[in-house]
């Protein structure tokens, strides 16, 4: 699971702001959403999991900001 200090939304915005390419922002913007769901195991708790959806829709609204077709069809997977 993540460290308590960790922000998700100023590790979006760092990663919005240093990069200039929009396929480079998509990537590591993915790439953080795996990292987070790599701490999600059969022992995590209701609470654990519940976080880590969350974070991940707070992830691919950001998405959609840049790549709106990608956003809306990861929204809509994570509503099925």
């Amino acid at each position: 699971m993540l460290k308590p200090e960790f922000d998700l939304n100023t590790e979006l915005d760092y990663v919005f702001n240093s990069f200039d390419e929009q396929q480079e922002i998509v990537d590591r913007m993915l790439a953080l959403d795996a990292t987070i769901n790599m701490g999600i195991d059969v022992k995590s708790s209701q609470a654990e999991k519940e976080r880590v959806k969350k974070d991940s829709r707070i992830i691919y609204r950001r998405l959609k900001k840049i790549d709106k077709q990608l956003g809306d069809l990861l929204i809509q997977h994570q509503d099925k």
